[in-house]
């Protein structure tokens, strides 16, 4: 038995693996109980592979997965008290509903009573339980679904792993699951382990998120700190973060000045980034923009640009910078006032601004 650490119902540490060609490389974090983690990132980033090894079908070459206290490393996928849904479902196409749903009790070697009342307990926690006759190709894309995670909370896990579950359906059904799993996550409070591409799934499910790039972790942290604070140029590229914009390090009397073409150098004293090409990132937020200049502050920092298209039904602004870059700005402008070709001004809290170095030099 291991000791748990933060109330960590799965802890995750220094977790390597290998396979056809690809590697997970030195993997840490925890969830906390009865957390909702959303695991990001693009394709090839080795989500999967990271939900397979968790849940036992790969044994890592180094590192170490603890649930609930226990080591589970070297355990078999049976022992290890983890439900599992993967992409494809992978229903039994021949058996019923209810026999699927009562494969992975059955294989714990539990009861024939007990089995059928921990199916017809979770066939009827999940609305399903006029499917349990039929079979799988006679049920929809989100009937399928809710099979999936029928069975895999069938035994009560004490993790439930979802790998891109929603990524089949349709955006109506998938609106749907979405308020479902919301649903049965605050009824039923398991740990949620939650792998998607997607940054509005993720937004509306997430407590906690980390995102993964080539087989790393890039960040992790609550999903507002992610949001409002992403540690790469990645990561807020990735998330589509609106505040994001490429320019320059440069050295003036020895301190340190975000450069952007076409308007006047940011004073930025704490930062540590070498001279050259970097980004600066600021919630968007946390900007006023205004269509009269506001008078200098110290602890601000000012944009000029003009707007582009006032898109005002969608609710944003489409905005050129004083030089190449273009920025989204959220929110309702009066197109009577806010005409195209108008200048604008935004102003940023110098404390809100990130910046954060070009990974391209680094390649």
């Amino acid at each position: 038995m291991v000791e748990r650490q933060n109330n960590a119902m799965l802890s995750v540490d220094a977790l390597r693996m290998g396979v056809k060609g690809f590697a997970l490389r030195d993997i840490t974090f925890s969830v906390a109980e009865g957390d909702y983690c959303i695991i990001l990132g693009p394709t090839g980033a080795g989500k999967t592979l990271l939900l397979e090894t968790l849940c036992g079908l790969y044994r890592p070459q180094s590192g170490r997965v603890v649930i609930a206290g226990r080591d589970v490393t070297g355990l078999d996928p049976a022992a290890r008290n983890i439900g599992y849904v993967p992409q494809d479902y992978a229903l039994y196409p021949f058996k019923t509903v209810a026999q699927n749903v009562a494969f992975g009790l059955e294989a714990r070697r539990l009861g024939r009573d007990e089995t059928r009342r921990a199916v017809d307990r979770v066939l009827e926690l999940l609305g399903i339980e006029h499917l349990r006759q039929r079979r799988p190709g006679k049920l929809s894309g989100g009937e399928r679904q809710r099979v999936a995670l029928a069975r895999a909370l069938a035994f009560q896990p004490d993790v439930l792993l979802l790998d891109e579950p929603l990524c089949a359906l349709d955006e109506a059904t998938r609106d749907r699951v979405i308020d479902d799993l919301k649903q049965l996550h605050a009824d039923q409070g398991t740990t949620v382990l939650h792998v998607c591409h997607n940054t509005e799934e993720a937004l509306r499910l997430g407590h906690q998120c980390v995102v993964m790039q080539a087989g790393r972790i890039v960040q992790e942290g609550a999903m507002e700190q992610v949001l409002n604070a992403p540690a790469s140029a990645f990561v807020a590229r990735f998330l589509r973060l609106k505040g994001l914009v490429r320019g320059a390090i440069a050295r003036r009397d020895g301190v340190a000045a975000f450069c952007l073409d076409g308007a006047p150098p940011w004073a930025m004293p704490q930062c540590t980034l070498s001279p050259g090409p970097a980004y600066a990132f600021f919630p968007m937020q946390e900007v006023t923009v205004t269509l009269q200049r506001p008078e200098p502050e110290p602890d601000t920092l000012l944009l000029e640009g003009t707007i582009e298209t006032n898109m005002a039904r969608r609710g944003r602004c489409e905005l050129r910078l004083n030089g190449p870059t273009r920025l989204r700005v959220p929110g309702i402008y009066p197109p009577a006032t806010w005409t195209e070709g108008r200048c604008v001004y935004l102003s940023i809290p110098r404390e809100k601004v990130r910046l954060l170095p070009d990974e391209s030099n680094h390649r």
